[in-house]
């Protein structure tokens, strides 16, 4: 439904080591207060999910916040073998045709659950004045060659800006969300 991140989507194009991914993680998170997990869909490869999740629990300090484009309900049973390794879930799939009013979410739709304590302290955080303010909101930007990996929840209308004022700029550039009416457009 216009997923910012679409092309995380894609099975088997890049594996990744697992014991890489932990290896990282343990370098960078004893210097980190959280952990944000999104997708792809975490819950698609949910054995080594729980692994990394395990191994990132050892560093007591940050809290963990995972995003799954699933239904809440439906992730109920799965997330009972996760006990306490996930302090808050935003849970849902993103849909453009929603408004956007709620922090850290894509589209309204999206649920924000607390399954830990320290996940209610997280909750309370989001839901406060503090995240309200929009001129707090960053997008993070990274290069690699000719690619521009972005890190955030934007604004619905950002993407659309965002290419409007590179094409000014003579910037060839297209979002995954263009690739996707594209992709149905060729359907």
């Amino acid at each position: 439904m216009g997923c910012v991140s679409i092309d995380t989507w894609a099975e088997n194009k890049h594996s990744v080591d697992i014991d890489q991914v932990i290896n990282l993680l343990n370098e960078w998170l004893p210097n980190a207060d959280g952990l944000t997990v999104s997708g792809g869909e975490p819950f698609d490869q949910i054995e080594q999910l729980k692994t990394i999740l395990e191994s990132a629990r050892k560093h007591e300090q940050i809290d963990i916040l995972l995003y799954s484009g699933y239904e809440y309900e439906k992730l109920k049973s799965d997330l009972e073998s996760f006990d306490g390794l996930i302090d808050a879930l935003i849970s849902g799939p993103f849909d453009i045709s929603q408004t956007q009013s709620l922090n850290l979410r894509g589209s309204d739709n999206q649920e924000l659950v607390a399954l830990t304590k320290k996940g209610e302290d997280l909750v309370s955080a989001i839901n406060s004045s503090k995240f309200n303010d929009n001129s707090s909101r960053s997008i993070d930007l990274m290069y690699e060659g000719n690619t521009a990996w972005m890190a955030g929840v934007p604004n619905q209308s950002d993407m659309t800006c965002l290419i409007e004022i590179l094409e000014i700029n003579n910037v060839d550039s297209v979002s995954t969300m263009d690739k996707r009416k594209n992709k149905e457009k060729r359907l």
